[in-house]
């Protein structure tokens, strides 16, 4: 193997050992993150239909969108 490989060899692995660093620093980050829930005036301006299936559903999906719109 000549010194020109072993060299390319050793840059590629410090790349990877920087990357897998950042992945981890911003997977640290994120589970430190301090959840945000929704206040009451939130929850009660999520509209809905009557439908009780249905309303149980879209209720619940737009609850879910608010609360990955306050935790993004």
């Amino acid at each position: 193997m000549t010194d020109e490989q072993v060299e390319k060899i050793i840059k590629s692995n410090m790349m990877l050992q920087m990357n897998l660093a950042g992945i981890r620093a911003d997977f640290e980050e994120a589970l430190q993150r301090t959840w945000v829930g929704l206040t009451n005036e939130e929850i009660a301006s999520v509209e809905y239909n009557n439908h009780p299936l249905d309303g149980i559903r879209s209720f619940a999906r737009a609850i879910e969108a608010k609360l990955k719109e306050k935790n993004t």
